[in-house]
């Protein structure tokens, strides 16, 4: 997700008539076009949906199911994609340049996610939530996947309601 600010450099602060009192993304990339999508309006600073990409160095399918979950319950918020590194194996396509280059965050989901990541983007910020084999029941996993997820989802939310309210 790219790093979103609010400009504190108003008229109110310092006479400039340049000045922008909408959040923007630090990326001018993602400024080029309002999108609609995820309850964003034109003009609220909410672009597009944020675009996620799920590592793991893992085969028992955490990364698939933090992907589905985000797609499902985020939709108009967040699009997801569900990627390995390439000594992983199993069924999920390896993580390649074109996957870094779509997303705006990079989740790392285990320890050999974060310690092969491999070299992302500027504009391509990074969390690691620490799901190990073996740390809790697989019930207990999944909550615990879906909480950070929903939490993504609120701060997205959160950031809406904060572009809109100007």
């Amino acid at each position: 997700m790219p790093k979103c600010y609010l400009n504190l450099n108003t008229a109110a602060s310092r006479p400039d008539e340049n000045a922008v009192t909408t959040p923007r993304c630090a990326n001018p990339r993602y400024n080029s076009a309002m999108d609609t999508q995820g309850g964003g309006k034109k003009g609220s600073g909410y672009l597009r949906p944020a675009r996620v990409v799920f590592l793991t160095g893992r085969t028992d399918g955490l990364a698939a199911e933090a992907a589905d979950w985000a797609n499902r319950h985020g939709a108009g918020w967040m699009e997801a994609r569900a990627r390995r590194l390439a000594q992983a194996g199993g069924n999920l396509a390896c993580c390649s340049k074109a996957d870094l280059e779509w997303g705006d965050l990079l989740v790392t989901l285990d320890a050999a996610a974060l310690a092969d990541m491999p070299c992302r983007p500027t504009h391509m910020q990074h969390r690691h939530y620490p799901f190990e084999p073996g740390a809790a029941s697989s019930g207990q996993l999944l909550s615990a996947l879906h909480g950070r997820i929903e939490g993504m989802l609120g701060g997205l939310r959160l950031m809406q309601r904060a572009a809109s309210s100007e």
